[in-house]
């Protein structure tokens, strides 16, 4: 075990070479859990804490594990009118953490806060998916951005994206659910929150064309 004695509660794991960034959940208060970044070359450990009233909602290694990219949110703060949130780099050499995003920029109640999932080592870009705290964390919608912050665009919209983004070792590709309402079985009775990813589509990051690889 590489986090023996350490709850991790739900794994949001970021890996990169030679290190491997986790989850330590601290308290039942999400805005004490930490993110721990480890070196799999001498087993040593940096902290990163979201600070005052915020929680970590996701985060991203770059390729060389350099930089770390979360988003976080501020619980006390937000309202389902007025999320408030940040996007942060933070630069794991020099132990120097600055906002790159906040939520004064973009509309988290209609699109959801933009949460970090990858880092392509081809592109250069971060790849994000929108999260919708008010409303189960729904998960949908992905974006890119440049590494400082910048061009913040969507690339797939929900319900084309349901979940589960994955991006290829290569960063070439992003894999990810849709859904294709017309193919549900007929007496379908859709549960509140997003319908059940029935297609596995895979997006060629160079051109943004997709395929759908898969259907249940």
């Amino acid at each position: 075990p590489i986090a023996s004695g350490k709850e991790t509660g739900p794994l949001m794991v970021s890996m990169a070479p030679n290190f491997l960034a986790y989850t330590v959940r601290k308290s039942p208060n999400p805005a004490k859990n930490t993110v721990e970044i480890m070196n799999f070359r001498d087993g040593k450990s940096l902290v990163l804490q979201p600070g005052g009233d915020s929680a970590f909602l996701g985060f991203a290694l770059d390729p060389e594990g350099k930089r770390l990219v979360y988003a976080a949110m501020n619980l006390r703060a937000s309202r389902s009118t007025n999320v408030v949130w940040h996007i942060g780099l933070a630069d794991l050499e020099r132990g120097e953490t600055r906002l790159i995003v906040n939520s004064n920029s973009h509309n988290a109640a209609d699109e959801g806060i933009p949460v970090p999932f990858a880092w392509s080592n081809q592109s250069k870009r971060i790849y994000l998916q929108g999260w919708l705290p008010f409303r189960g964390m729904i998960r949908e919608t992905i974006w890119s951005m440049s590494p400082d912050g910048t061009n913040l665009t969507k690339i797939i919209a929900g319900p084309d994206s349901v979940g589960v983004p994955r991006l290829s070792p290569d960063g070439l590709r992003l894999g990810y659910l849709s859904a294709e309402l017309d193919k549900l079985p007929p007496d379908y009775l859709p549960a509140p929150g997003l319908p059940p990813g029935n297609v596995l589509s895979v997006m060629d990051l160079a051109d943004r064309s997709k395929a759908a690889w898969a259907r249940a």
